[in-house]
Order: C-alpha cells, then sequence, then structure tokens
C-alpha cells in the first residue's frame, strides 16, 4: 500500500491473529515466556517467530525529496499572489472607474465591447502576473539564503534548511509552471472584472472578491488530502483543481503530457468562457450603470 506526501511502501508481517481480550493477556505472555524456553532451550534464536519485519521506506522522487515543505507552498503561494495582484487592479478599472464617472465616456468610445473587455482583463493578468512572479523571486531568494546558511544557524543540518527544502526546476518544468499560472491569471481575471463591473462600488467589489479568495483557496487545501484517493484523468479538468493538481507535479517532477494538455486545454476553455461573460456584463446597461 501507498501514500502520498511523502509516498511510503510498508511492507508489514504477516497477521499474529486477533488482539487478546484484557482478561486473556496474562496467559498470552505466559504463553510467550514458555516458547521463548522452549527454543532457548533447543538452541533455537527466538527471532525464529519473527521471519519478518515492518520497514517503511521512502519512494518518494528526489525531487520530491528535496523540495520539503516548500514544494507544497510554492502552488499556494503562487495562486495567492496571482489572485491578490489583479484583483486591485480589476476593482479599480470596473467598480473603480463607476465611482469616477470615466465608464461611461469609455463606453461611449467607438470601441468594441470586446476590445474594451480583453484590455480590462489582460492589464488585470500582467499585474497579476508581476505579482506572482514577485512573491516567487522572494520564495526563491528566502530558499537560496535558507540552504547557504541555515546550517551554519543551527549547527550541521539546520532546521529551517530541512522544513524549507529547495526547489529545482529545469527550463521545461519552468516555462509550462509559467504558462500555468498565465492561464490561471486569465481565466481569474476575466472572472474579477465581471464582478467588479457587477459592484457599485469599489468597497462592494472588494466584498465580492472575499468569497472569490475562498473558492480559489479551497482546491489548495484539499490537495494535500489527495493521498487518500486515487487521481484520476477527470480531476485535471475541475477548474481551479487541476492548476493545483499540475503544479504540484511540475514542481515534483511527475507531471506527464496527458495531464498538462488537459489542464491548460480546459483552463483556456473556462478563460474564454469568463471573457464572454465579462463582454456580457458589459453590453448590458442595467449592470453598467447601477450605482
Amino acid at each position: 500500500m501507498s501514500m502520498d506526501h511523502p509516498r511510503y511502501q510498508i511492507r508489514a508481517a504477516p497477521a499474529r491473529g486477533d488482539l487478546p481480550r484484557n482478561g486473556d493477556v496474562g496467559k498470552v505472555l505466559l504463553k510467550e515466556a514458555k516458547v521463548a524456553e522452549a527454543l532457548a532451550q533447543r538452541g533455537i534464536p527466538h527471532q525464529v517467530l519473527t521471519p519478518f519485519q515492518v520497514e517503511v521506506v521512502d519512494t518518494s522522487p528526489e525531487r520530491e525529496k528535496a523540495g520539503g515543505l516548500l514544494g507544497f507552498l510554492l502552488p499556494f503561494f503562487l495562486v495567492v499572489f496571482v489572485l491578490t495582484g489583479g484583483q486591485v487592479v480589476a476593482v479599480d478599472a470596473t467598480a473603480g472607474e463607476k465611482e469616477k464617472g470615466t465608464l461611461e465616456a469609455l463606453l461611449a468610445a467607438p470601441v468594441p465591447l470586446l476590445q474594451i473587455a480583453l484590455g480590462k482583463t489582460l492589464a488585470t493578468v500582467a499585474m497579476a502576473l508581476l505579482s506572482g512572479a514577485a512573491g516567487l523571486l522572494g520564495l526563491a531568494l528566502g530558499g537560496a539564503l535558507t540552504a547557504r546558511f541555515g546550517g551554519l544557524l543551527s549547527g550541521g543540518e539546520g532546521q529551517a534548511l530541512a522544513l524549507g527544502g529547495q526547489v529545482s526546476l529545469d527550463w521545461g518544468s519552468f516555462l509550462a509552471l509559467f504558462l500555468t499560472a498565465l492561464l490561471l491569471a486569465l481565466f481569474m481575471g476575466a472572472v474579477m472584472v465581471s464582478l467588479g463591473l457587477y459592484a457599485r462600488s469599489f468597497k462592494e467589489a472588494q466584498s465580492y472578491m472575499a468569497p472569490l479568495q475562498l473558492l480559489v483557496l479551497l482546491p489548495l487545501i484539499f490537495l494535500q488530502f489527495r493521498g487518500f484517493f486515487e487521481l484520476q484523468t477527470w480531476h485535471h479538468l475541475v477548474p481551479l483543481f487541476n492548476v493545483a493538481l499540475l503544479m504540484d507535479a511540475l514542481l515534483k517532477g511527475s507531471a506527464s503530457p496527458l495531464q498538462a494538455g488537459l489542464t491548460w486545454g480546459s483552463t483556456l476553455v473556462y478563460a474564454g468562457l469568463a471573457l464572454l461573460v465579462a463582454v456580457r456584463v458589459f453590453s448590458r446597461e442595467e449592470v453598467v450603470f447601477r450605482n
């Protein structure tokens, strides 16, 4: 049997029967003592009674072992940085323009609604990616400093180094991780633009973003318990959860082309649908001019 985080192989000894009741504990101990005495008289080692031993072997890939706790925290922080970085731009470009009175002039310009919605979404995506890149750069520098000075601070192998770990990515995995973050930012950017435009004010738009953050964080929290069920192919089609799965697999070096293709394709479709929703919201006057 195998478990994740980290994965182990457990080699179990054969069953020794049902556990005795409380009243039979003394009889069992007496029986074992007599058996040990009889074996000693015949020169047979007592270890013959336990031919098998339980041995726990860590079968995790080397990249997963080196990553440690940092390998789990990176997808979590990346999604949080992307969401919080794009939220400010999305709210200011929609509900903020309502309060400032500039949205009406923008909609009166001879520009298609699709281009307006796409422009606001891409501005949100740019800030979201910038926030995610800055956050990952800070984590990378912190991990490098921990790896460099952790042993000197605690003597030998530092506890901070053992907890944090080191995440090593090749160029292919790095580009795949960046593309995953880009598609996630595009999807969430279109969703946040739609929610921000529906709000009457900047403060109301911020109140709409709080449940959205909780909705995005739930798959990341659920990712900790993936060892209790077997992953299926269709799991990589579930919004947000597929991104968390792929990021985790990329950091551990276990991602397959099928997983990446399903995640990228489905996330791109969800982003397109969210962008169409944003365009539809822009075309509804009762939503745009509600105040």
